[in-house]
């Protein structure tokens, strides 16, 4: 049950965000498993463009959380960041310094932002970064528990 909270959309925006990490994962899990070769999503190419889309609003979406629970200046007056909500960072990060390396950062930047050539050194970078997914997945449910308890 949602209370009366200065926070409430915006702990709701977090968390709507943190179920968007889910999203390749979910596409692969549940609905990928169920499409036969032949279905009209494979011929239309429609399956691909779903699994990029799924993937992509994953990507952008942990990308956000590393921001939330970064210390790096505020970009806009609006940004929301961990200590807007009096979450404890090291609570959620636990041993890590932060949500992405550098690495997974700058590949989410340059995956997500920018339109570049593709080769086989970007299924080794995109394999990086569907591994931050699972990496990240503490990270993300002991944020997610945080912000909850916030909307009790």
């Amino acid at each position: 049950m949602i209370v009366d909270h200065p926070n409430t959309e915006n702990v709701i925006a977090v968390l709507a965000c943190l179920e968007s990490c889910r999203a390749y994962e979910a596409w692969m899990q549940s609905f990928s498993t169920k499409i036969e070769d032949n279905d009209e999503l494979y011929v239309h190419g429609d399956f691909e463009l779903v699994q990029d889309a799924t993937a992509s609003l994953s990507f952008v979406s942990l990308r956000r959380i590393d921001e939330f629970l970064s210390d790096r200046k505020k970009r806009l007056s609006t940004d929301l960041r961990y200590y807007d909500f009096k979450v404890k960072k090291l609570d959620i990060l636990c041993d890590d310094n932060s949500v992405l390396t550098d690495r997974e950062r700058q590949l989410v930047n340059i995956f997500e932002a920018h339109l570049t050539s593709f080769g086989q050194a970007d299924v080794d970078e995109l394999t990086e970064l569907f591994s931050a997914l699972k990496r990240t997945i503490g990270i993300r449910s002991r944020l997610k528990a945080e912000l909850e308890k916030l909307l009790k």
